[in-house]
């Protein structure tokens, strides 16, 4: 019979990181909301650097891999 043992400090220590993280979760929402009601353009901005982050490290991660010389193909060089 497979039982749980107890948490006991682990756990609490656990408990109180997890608390401290959701509170500053909360928090760095709180002040998003804030910025984007002084800036409405704002989300507008981070969502295309986002994107343009995003390609960047796509670019960078295929950039690692072998390449067929023939085709230029990430996925057929090995």
């Amino acid at each position: 019979m497979n039982q749980v043992p107890d948490p006991g400090a682990d756990g609490e220590a656990l408990k109180q990181a997890m608390d401290e993280l959701m509170e500053r979760v909360r928090e760095d929402a709180q002040a998003r909301e804030r910025l984007l009601a002084q800036d409405p353009q704002a989300a507008e901005r981070a969502a295309r650097l986002r994107i343009l982050l995003n390609e960047a490290r796509r670019r960078l991660e295929n950039a690692d891999q072998p390449t067929d010389q023939a085709t230029g193909d990430p996925a057929a060089g090995s």
